[in-house]
């Protein structure tokens, strides 16, 4: 939510008002008492800690928040050198990434800085930035946001916005122009299964960007994995099917906390009962292709799968990012099979 992957990519905006969470971790995790500035901050890091906790993004709008009206609030307190403080500290406990630490000093300190007019500000700003290692754009948007005028930015990014605009719009005109269903080899639609042994988190946005790119080209897609990760993928795109397989049974919804405390041998053995059920109902669905989304520990388990299958499984396709699978039905490129 702090480190940026691109240049062009928003920072994360975080409004108190708009976390929902439980009494029950609030008081486990209270707010950071007298913390003048970054408390929603400080307390989602802190929270984000625990085992079994995580941040889930709510697709749908549930709340509008209007900056127009001008008047005294803690955001637009602006001191610099606490929020730099308070970064600091959360470095150096562990809870802010070297690259969360380099996106919040862009979007977050260099900026006020900025606008206070304080132009010594980059001179004590650099020496911290350069210790977290930034990549060249996060450089560059530092020297962007310390010397261009906060109003000069802001045109900038609109006019940035609007060129992007206009090149999605294209990209749209180009899907609607597109043929209606894609056709392997054998002239049959192609079918996509989309397994995910694991849910919440970035599991069913990962899951619902490829079913999304999958469907406009006209490829079916079927989501195979826990309850919430098919519900929520098929809500999303209500195109795709889905058939619900939990990852071990008598798991319920959230296996994860369950899962992670299985010794590793058992885990491999719930990872292989998974997969070899996943291929399984991936083949009765008709899919020429089965995509996992989840890798991490399934490597093995996954090919012991592969291997015990009596007959030829669909191509599995395994790849650590969606645009490198995606490219795969652009016709631009190839990716990594696993066959038996």
């Amino acid at each position: 939510m702090l480190a940026r992957r691109t240049p062009l990519e928003r920072t994360c905006g975080l409004v108190s008002t708009m976390l929902f969470t439980s009494r029950d971790l609030l008081l486990d995790v209270p707010f950071t008492p007298g913390l003048p500035k970054h408390q929603d901050w400080d307390w989602l890091l802190r929270a984000a800690m625990l085992p079994g906790v995580g941040v889930v993004f709510v697709p749908e709008v549930s709340a509008i928040w209007y900056y127009e009206e001008a008047r005294p609030s803690v955001s637009t307190h602006l001191d610099w050198r606490a929020s730099l403080r308070w970064a600091r500290r959360m470095r150096a406990r562990g809870t802010m990434t070297r690259r969360a630490f380099a996106g919040f000093l862009n979007s977050h300190i260099v900026p006020a800085a900025q606008q206070l007019g304080d132009r010594q500000a980059a001179l004590t700003l650099l020496p911290p930035l350069l210790a977290a290692r930034p990549r060249p754009f996060e450089l560059g948007l530092f020297i962007a946001n310390s010397v261009l005028p906060t109003e000069v930015r802001r045109q900038g990014r609109a006019r940035v916005d609007r060129l992007l605009g206009r090149i999605r719009k294209g990209q749209a005109r180009t899907v609607q122009d597109r043929p209606a269903a894609t056709r392997g080899s054998s002239g049959q639609i192609r079918t996509v299964a989309l397994i995910d042994p694991l849910s919440g988190g970035h599991h069913g946005s990962y899951a619902a960007t490829l079913a999304r790119e999958l469907t406009a080209q006209g490829i079916r897609v079927h989501l195979i994995g826990p309850a919430p990760f098919v519900e929520e993928v098929c809500r999303t795109v209500p195109q795709a099917t889905g058939h619900v397989l939990p990852l071990f049974p008598g798991s319920g919804p959230d296996s994860g906390p369950a899962y992670y405390r299985l010794g590793r041998l058992a885990r491999d053995r719930v990872n292989l009962r998974f997969l070899r059920a996943a291929l399984q109902q991936a083949e009765e669905a008709g899919a020429d292709t089965a995509h996992l989304l989840w890798l991490d520990s399934f490597v093995l388990p996954l090919l012991a799968a592969l291997a015990l299958r009596g007959n030829r499984p669909p191509a599995l396709r395994a790849t650590l990012h969606w645009a490198y699978f995606l490219r795969e039905f652009q016709g631009a490129g190839s990716v990594s099979r696993f066959t038996a």
